[in-house]
């Protein structure tokens, strides 16, 4: 019978199974079978498509007869097939072994059977068997093929499915991350799990040690409903839904998964992707009913040890056991038990270890019972139940399956409190414990446990710490219990490569008995800094008389604030030396760190001591003792001690310690102390020989001896020097011309920074201005690479002039805005070169140098230089733009006002804006004037033609608002004059190019880039400017009326057109529809030329009372009406006046006998010379015929006849 086996776990060690017998197995065997004789084909189907087939055929002589399929998964086939799988599913890797076995006598029949085995969980499976009749090949030598299959192979020998290598599964496919689930729909062994759920029930549970790609891959942000500005970073995690959503999400201030919120759910569509592929039920066989039950009793106890167990093993024993002395037995269980018991009574401790392999259905212990994994054994449970007291230790690469019962609620059930203990832990290469029970429900009370955990419920409420993974269907944690990924090769979740050190203060003291000790353990970063993301512990040994003042924790295992501080306190009640050892329990290769505290009956009584480097401090100093009662009292002590010091960090130190003023009187001494370097030392005070009892009743003890007391001295530099790379003055100011400018604004410099010593008169607060202190000494220790002294160096930066002005950007060489380095980064030991500065702004820049943090408990004072001028990289025209009348479609006609506007914006090397420019000075101010050449005649300077044109310069402050001059003012390009009086104008242009803009003094060498427009004066070069982007359309125009003639009584029409010159002719213009005119009697000239009866004339031109405008350079409307008087011929001049306030036409000034109106449409600019006596109104002859004559006659004027 056939059944649907889908993909499992396993499929993944495949390969590793291959290792183990494709030896036997043979590509060129499948060409030497025979019929007559057994076989194995062997082959892999990777991403099945249902149309895989395995057969033979005839391997001699010629095809006579069709071959065999002997498996296939297609639906249907061409030939006859043995063997149909149908259960086979698409895009599935399969791994196939086919077993022939001939019949007996076949060497005449050629029949046998064929098996049919998959691997299934890891082991073969047969699925199906069938006769097999390979006559049909006809013949007994056979040749295998296989369609879309892989890995094809036979063997003669073995034919029997090998052993497989039923590797575990690895431990990083399990437990990826720090949490998660896994897949459950689709699957045949969990799709009745339903969704999988992770509860949090209050905010002090954790879960870290997330991986950086995934957090990368998963952080989303979330905000109130009620305000969505309050946003909040939650991590998406492998699980379905909580029931707790205030602790798991929904509050902003939750840090629960790394800093964040933990988000369940599917919100992105990849939920699949955060769980992992749902793992292998546990394979184990629990078939025996044997019980047994082992205790520590006597002999009369018989379910003592010495009578269930045999201390010489036969196969049948159930247990073995040894007495390892001390009361201590150890017990191994030999073989499966349904029932296992065992307890203790009788004050022997027994450890419990268990063959490789074996089965205990149901496993229960207590009292001072210790269970032992070996390393790389495998133990089978459906249940474990612990009481109190109990214990676990685990070797290397342990695994203990938990199948599940329905016995319990609970199948794992380790109460509290229990102790777990790894042996070989700090060898390399130890692999953590897995406890695997993906059917099995978990409860863990303790205080650490690690390794990793797979279950379908995983219960953790007490402050347990998980060190390792979690995966869970159900996972609930409440109170402290906490997941902390393993750092090192344990390490699945592995995040980006971060290091911490731990540092210890004092590193010695000395101690009344009657007082406590205080220790200051520091976690820092590679930077030196205090670590505010360890999440790591902290171990201690030993613990005993330590209270936690800050951090948490207790018995050896303590976690610092979220400042990486853990400060504990120890006391003692008698004299003794006390040497604590600590170190970081998420780091293995950090060294240890320790500390040496002397608890004596009498010291030297000094606070330790914080100094600046080189700077005097006076130092009170006075001998305490402890009282009979436990008090601690001054005992008046009249002495001069010696003193000594020793480096602390650097270990090697330069500069000395000296002390002065010794000598105490009446109990008390105030001496001075002067540490010419920075660093820690310790100086200890020293009287060899005190004799105490001369202070009576004051002393702890009779006699002499030797009074001691030491105090820790934690130096800092004074300030940082901020001082040129090169010598250069950095002096310059945004006033005076005469100061030197220092960079162009985004330009690279550099400064090197020096830790200096205090010097005489030096402040000892606030900021230091440090221009005069470039020479002095440094602190040379400050470049230790000594933990301790870690420390980052940190240039912020401000603006110093203008006053409140734009801060811009500072970047390092990186482009990073955080500009830093690290201690450790100096040049020899005597500064730090912070070279490939950038500053984005101009004016004065102040830099200010300090470290991120604190350096030894103190703040060094910021040392502060002004930094300038800086000034712009160059300017830019960002934008122009002229504006023309309307209806001038992008043109505008000589002498014709318009605006023109334009913006220029100093900018940096990047191109950005540097808004403090507009605050320099007069003097430092780029001037810019107006540029106007004839780029039709050589590029020659017209900046005479250009109307007002001194006043298109711009050369004050007043002009800049920031970084831009933006300007908008009137401009007219002036016609070509030719005589003055009468005003007289020859056409040329049109000017489409030649307008740009020029620095006339480069302060700083600040002027435009990629200047290309040449001017040139009398054929000379003078200047290369910038041109504006877009060019002006400058055109020489003129309105023309046409010449007409006709009979006496006719209305004529008079064509009217506006013209510009195109370079060599007067074109129509036909951009031109703004232009107007009018006929109104007041606006016109008339003069009569001739009549042939003299007489008043009332002709007149018409059809445009108002203004009207031409449409594309023409109209048609213009009329000319004759005298009334139908006998009269005249010749007859009218002009349409178009002068303004400032021109006078030529017409209207004439002795000629010419009438002109009083009204004037001001567009002088369509003037022309049309009579040779300077540019006038537009005007047109008109004639009224001579005699009548017939009707069908057409007379007319000679055009211009009496111009």
């Amino acid at each position: 019978m056939l059944q649907y086996l889908p993909r499992v776990w396993w499929v993944i060690l495949l390969t590793t199974f291959y290792s183990s017998f494709s030896y036997a197995l043979s590509a060129a065997e499948c060409y030497s079978l025979r019929s007559d004789n057994d076989f194995a084909i062997s082959f892999d189907i990777n991403n099945a498509s249902k149309n895989e087939v395995v057969g033979v055929r005839k391997g001699v002589g010629q095809l006579e007869i069709l071959p065999l399929n002997l498996w296939s998964d297609k639906a249907f086939t061409l030939f006859d097939r043995v063997i149909y799988d149908p259960s086979i599913q698409i895009r599935r890797d399969y791994t196939i072994w086919l077993e022939y076995r001939a019949d007996d006598g076949a060497q005449s029949n050629k029949t046998g059977t064929l098996y049919y085995y998959k691997v299934v969980n890891g082991e073969w499976s047969l699925i199906d068997s069938s006769d097999a009749d390979l006559k049909g090949v006809n013949s007994v030598h056979l040749d295998v093929y296989g369609l879309n299959v892989d890995d094809l192979a036979c063997d003669t020998q073995s034919v029997s499915p090998p052993i497989l290598d039923n590797s575990r599964p690895e431990i990083c496919d399990l437990f990826p991350e720090p949490a998660q689930s896994w897949v459950t729909n689709g699957t045949t062994n969990y799709s009745y799990y339903g969704a999988s759920v992770m509860n949090v029930t209050n905010s002090t549970v954790q879960v870290n040690g997330w991986s950086d790609a995934y957090k990368q891959e998963n952080t989303t942000q979330l905000h109130h409903s009620w305000d969505p500005n309050i946003k909040w970073n939650a991590l998406r995690v492998g699980f379905d839904y909580t029931n707790t959503d205030w602790n798991m999400y929904s509050n902003s201030n939750l840090s629960v998964c790394d800093g964040m919120g933990c988000f369940p759910g599917n919100d992105d569509g990849n939920l699949a992707a955060r769980k992992i592929d749902a793992p292998p039920l546990v394979d184990a066989n629990f078939s025996t009913n044997q019980d047994l039950v082992i205790t520590d009793g006597s002999l009369f106890d018989l379910r003592s040890y010495r009578h269930t167990c045999d201390l010489s093993p036969t196969s049948s024993s159930k247990c073995s056991y040894m007495d390892l002395g001390n009361n201590h037995i150890a017990i191994t269980i030999l073989q499966d038990i349904e029932y296992l018991d065992v307890s203790t009574y009788a004050g022997k401790k027994l450890t419990i270890h268990f063959a490789d392999g074996i089965s205990i259905e149901h496993f229960t212990y207590q009292g001072n019972t210790e269970v032992y994994f070996d390393k790389n054994t495998t133990v089978n449970f459906k249940t474990i139940v612990t009481a109190s007291n109990a214990s676990m230790t685990f070797e290397s690469n342990a695994w203990i399956n938990i199948a599940g019962s329905s016995l319990y609620a609970v199948d794992l059930l380790l109460n509290n409190p229990m102790l777990f203990n790894y042996v070989g832990e700090s060898d390399s290469g130890f692999i953590y414990p897995v406890i695997y029970g993906p059917t099995a429900t978990y409860q863990l009370k303790g205080q650490i446990f690690k390794g990793y955990l797979l279950a379908k419920q995983i219960i953790l409420d007490t402050s347990i710490t998980i060190q390792g993974a979690v995966t869970a269907h159900y996972l609930s944690m409440s109170n402290n219990a906490n997941i902390q990924a393993l750092n090192g090769s344990n390490q699945c979740s592995v995040s980006e490569e971060k290091s911490y050190a731990l540092t210890i203060s004092p590193s010695e003291d000395y101690t009344l008995t009657c007082k406590a000790q205080d220790i200051s353990l520091q976690v820092v970063d590679e930077d030196g800094n205090p670590a505010t993301d360890y999440t790591g512990y902290i171990e201690v040994s030993p613990s005993s008389n330590l209270t936690v003042v800050t951090g948490s924790g207790s018995s050896g295992v303590y976690q610092p604030n979220s400042s990486g501080l853990l400060e504990l306190s120890l006391s003692s009640t008698k004299s003794e030396d006390k040497t604590v050892t600590t170190s970081l329990s998420s780091d293995t290769d950090t060294s240890n760190v320790s500390g040496t505290y002397h608890f004596v009956p009498y010291t030297f009584d000094v606070d330790d001591q914080y100094v600046i480097a080189n700077k005097p401090q006076s130092v009170p100093i006075t001998v305490q003792a402890c009282d009979d009662s436990g008090g601690v009292i001054d005992i008046g002590y009249t002495g001069t001690p010696s003193y000594s010091s020793e480096w602390v960090a650097p270990t090697s130190g330069i500069g000395q310690l000296t002390m002065s003023n010794l000598a105490f009187s009446s109990g008390a001494a105030t001496a001075t102390l002067t540490m010419e370097d920075s660093g820690v030392k310790t100086v200890t005070l020293t009287d060899s020989k005190f004799n105490c009892s001369s202070y009576g009743s004051d002393c702890p003890i009779k006699g002499n001896g030797t009074l001691q007391g030491s105090f820790t001295v934690y130096s800092r530099p004074w300030t940082f020097a901020v001082c040129p790379s090169d010598g250069d003055a950095m002096d310059g100011n945004i006033t005076d011309a005469n100061s030197e400018g220092f960079k162009a604004a985004g330009e690279s410099f550099a400064l090197h920074i020096k830790p200096i010593r205090w010097v005489s008169n030096g402040s000892v607060s606030g900021a230091i201005e440090t221009t005069n202190y470039c020479s002095s000494p440094v602190t040379q220790n400050f470049f230790s690479t000594d933990t301790q002294l870690a420390a980052t160096v940190n240039l912020d930066h401000d603006v110093a002039e203008p006053s409140g002005g734009a801060s811009g950007v500072l970047k390092d060489s990186d482009g990073d805005t955080s500009v830093t380095l690290l201690n450790t980064d100096g040049t020899s030991n005597s500064y730090y070169d912070f070279s490939g500065l950038t500053w984005s702004e101009v004016g004065v820049l102040q830099i200010q140098a300090n470290t991120q943090s604190s350096y030894l408990g103190q703040t060094i004072q910021t040392g502060y230089r002004n930094i300038g001028r800086f000034y712009p990289a160059y300017l830019t025209i960002t934008s122009n733009s002229w504006t023309y009348a309307s209806n001038l479609d992008g043109f505008a006609y000589m002498n014709q006002p318009i605006s023109y506007s334009f913006n220029v914006e100093a900018q940096n090397m990047s191109g950005g804006a540097t808004t403090n420019y507009g605050d320099f000075g007069a003097s430092l101010i780029a001037n810019i004037k107006l540029v106007a050449v004839n780029t039709n005649a050589g590029n020659e300077n017209i900046g005479a033609r250009v109307a007002d044109y001194d006043e298109h310069y711009w050369g004050d402050t007043t002009s800049w608002s920031g970084a831009a001059l933006s300007v908008t003012r009137s401009f007219t390009l002036l016609k070509n004059e030719t005589v003055s009086s009468p005003y007289t104008t020859s056409p040329d242009g049109p000017f489409t190019s030649g307008f740009g803009l020029e620095v006339t003094d480069s302060i700083d060498n600040v002027d435009f880039t990629d200047k290309s427009l040449a001017r040139y004066t009398n054929q000379i070069l003078d200047s290369t400017n910038k041109a504006f982007p877009t060019q002006p359309d400058f055109r020489y125009g003129r309105m023309v009326l046409s010449d007409v003639g006709g009979n006496s009584e006719s209305t004529l029409s008079v064509p009217l057109k506006t013209q510009y010159w195109n370079g060599s002719q007067f074109v129509v213009n036909t951009e031109d529809s703004g232009s107007v005119f009018s006929t109104a009697g007041d606006g016109l000239c008339k003069q009569t030329i001739w009549q042939n009866t003299v007489q008043s004339s009332s002709s007149t031109l018409s059809g445009a009372s108002a203004a009207v405008a031409v449409t594309n350079g023409q109209s048609s409307v213009v009329k000319v009406l004759p005298d009334s008087d139908t006998d009269l011929r005249e010749k007859v001049r009218f002009w349409i006046r178009l002068d303004d306030s400032s021109t006078v036409s030529p017409q209207t000034t004439s002795s000629a006998d010419i009438d002109c109106g009083s009204t004037y449409l001001n567009q002088p600019w369509l003037q022309y010379n049309w009579r040779g006596v300077g540019d006038e109104d537009p005007s047109a002859v008109v004639t009224f015929g001579i005699f009548r004559g017939n009707d069908r006659v057409i007379y007319r004027g000679e055009a211009r006849m009496n111009n």
